[in-house]
């Protein structure tokens, strides 16, 4: 037999394709505590083939509440604080899917909010987004008198109370009080 090279050597160009999941997870560094957090996870498939029966999750902080309605096509477990979605295909190159919730703000302290994805075929990316919630003073003050009309030469006590609402101590605080020409004070007591 007489070899010849060309003849037995065949080449064929093979395309392997593969889905790939990308997560990205946005929302504030900063926030304070009783306010609202946008968040928005962002879904997109960079690979070559269809990513199949992909499901997202978002599982949100201890001190943190879901605000509003539960995201059109998600569901909320309680227990475990985790907003699910379930998408049967992400194209591959196609339009990113973007999926928002809203979070009211706890205690304060950094909290972390975690998005993963899964698919078919052992398909997974995470995202974690960090954001610092601080406190915020709250302070109301009241002015209240013991007798509201006074007589010519009559004495009356005016109480100033402060009280703070808020989750953060409140500091320097200067009180001032502008008087009428027609009253005078006698004394005055407090911290």
């Amino acid at each position: 037999v007489d070899f010849i090279k060309e003849d037995a050597e065949v080449t064929k160009t093979i395309s392997v394709v593969e889905p790939k999941l990308k997560l990205t997870l946005d929302g504030p560094d900063t926030r304070y505590t009783d306010t609202i957090a946008d968040y928005q996870v962002i879904l997109e498939n960079p690979g070559t083939a269809p990513a199949r029966k992909v499901r997202l999750f978002a599982t949100l902080p201890t001190s943190g509440k879901l605000v509003g309605k539960v995201p059109p096509d998600a569901r909320f477990d309680a227990t475990t604080r985790r907003l699910s979605w379930t998408i049967d295909q992400i194209e591959p190159n196609g339009k990113p899917l973007a999926f928002s919730f809203h979070v009211r703000m706890g205690g304060m302290g950094r909290i972390e909010i975690v998005a993963e994805a899964n698919g078919d075929g052992g398909l997974k990316d995470e995202a974690i987004k960090h954001t610092d919630v601080s406190g915020m003073p709250d302070v109301d003050l009241v002015v209240s008198e013991k007798k509201r009309a006074l007589d010519v030469g009559g004495t009356t006590t005016f109480e100033i109370r402060l009280r703070n609402y808020g989750t953060k101590e409140a500091t320097n605080l200067q009180v001032l009080a502008t008087l009428s020409d027609n009253l005078k004070v006698t004394k005055a007591r407090g911290g």
